[in-house]
């Protein structure tokens, strides 16, 4: 007999059966501390090593990592888009999500960590032209340095490598956007092609180039992101169960072992983290909070300055032991005092937001029309 659209056995049913899957909270703070480890190595490694761990056992679980972060966010980000009152509603949504920790994050860094641990003199530093352009990294216009800090580590000058995603994040809320405008979001099937046609693409690319694309690449990411995308808005028809995401899981290792078929994987590797994702973990005081943000973004500088501040911790399991605990306290500060704070009163803040702009919007239309009119008299 066939399955009823939308029940148990399909994600909309899962969806339905919890109100909140914890299986997404502990999947993004799993994920984030990944991406701590791996920094681990490569914050006390130089190129050359960081090379041949992407060519290793490990690098095959590493190039999941990222990708399943994107997937998991096109997944969450397509169901606010859907509770969303207006497109404007939505995209103001996701600033608040995104800006305010990133810029606290910019803020600590230029003002406290720079100043802290520069090998210039204050003045030089206050006045030097890389001070100033850090501060892009708020509209993301990426700048990874900050005047003579972090010189003599093994990845020279590099404040926070975890920036780098920071662009292509926004560009996945932009594309989202035009798709909304377009009307495809309404079309369902569609949108599962566009994520395929997007693998495929890539993975042409990189055959073309002889390209081994060992690891995860912006593009991929923006793909993964589609993918989960899709998989929201196709969460009636899709059928979930262990048994299929266990052989799913199976094929992505796959691809992701073969060099080049990387790019092949965006859409199995999103359909097994909604499925790990919509599990239902028993409830601890580790995920009472989404820290994942910001451990992503503060780990880094931490890993930096354990490696400059002192010799004995450049091991990578030194630094780990170190920055992982430390990153997560950063987290819960900064998800108490600065996330949580302004999410709980993001309604608000998003209709006043709304309200201003309409009042700019009618206050320029006016003063354009004023001025037509003068020059039709002159």
């Amino acid at each position: 007999m066939r399955k009823s659209s939308g029940g148990k056995d399909t994600i909309r049913g899962r969806l339905s059966a919890a109100e909140h899957p914890l299986g997404f909270d502990y999947l993004r703070l799993a994920l984030a501390l990944s991406v701590v480890a791996f920094h681990s190595v490569t914050t006390t490694h130089d190129l050359h090593a960081d090379r041949l761990f992407w060519q290793g056992p490990l690098g095959v679980f590493m190039r999941l990592v990222l990708p399943m972060f994107f997937a998991l966010s096109g997944f969450l980000v397509a169901g606010s888009l859907a509770r969303s009152a207006s497109l404007g509603d939505f995209l103001i949504r996701r600033a608040l999500r995104i800006v305010p920790a990133l810029f606290a994050e910019i803020m600590l860094s230029a003002l406290v960590l720079g100043p802290l641990l520069t090998s210039i003199p204050l003045h030089s530093y206050f006045g030097d032209r890389q001070f100033f352009t850090y501060f892009l990294n708020a509209v993301g216009d990426v700048h990874f340095s900050l005047p003579g800090v972090f010189l003599h580590n093994p990845r020279t000058g590099l404040v926070n490598g975890s920036l780098w995603t920071i662009p292509f994040e926004g560009f996945c809320y932009l594309a989202l956007a035009a798709l909304a405008i377009l009307g495809s979001m309404r079309r369902r099937g569609l949108m599962l092609l566009i994520a395929a046609a997007g693998s495929v693409v890539l993975a042409l690319q990189a055959i073309s180039a002889h390209e081994a694309a060992l690891a995860p690449t912006g593009p991929f990411l923006v793909v993964c992101f589609l993918a989960g995308m899709s998989l929201f808005l196709n969460r009636d028809c899709i059928p979930i169960s262990s048994g299929l995401a266990a052989m799913v899981a199976l094929a992505v290792i796959a691809l992701l072992s073969i060099p080049g078929a990387l790019y092949l994987a965006a859409l199995p590797l999103a359909y097994v983290t909604v499925c790990v994702g919509l599990t239902r973990p028993p409830k601890t005081i580790a995920v009472r909070g989404d820290y994942s943000y910001g451990v992503y973004l503060f780990a880094y500088p931490i890993q930096q300055a354990c490696v400059q501040l002192s010799p004995s911790l450049r091991s990578t399991w030194s630094v780990f032991l170190v920055a992982a605990p430390l990153s997560i306290a950063y987290a819960t500060v900064s998800w108490r005092f600065i996330e949580r704070p302004i999410l709980t009163r993001k309604r608000q803040i998003a209709a006043s937001i709304a309200q201003h702009l309409a009042f700019a919007s009618v206050v320029t239309s006016r003063f354009s029309r004023k001025r037509e009119l003068q020059t039709d008299i002159i």
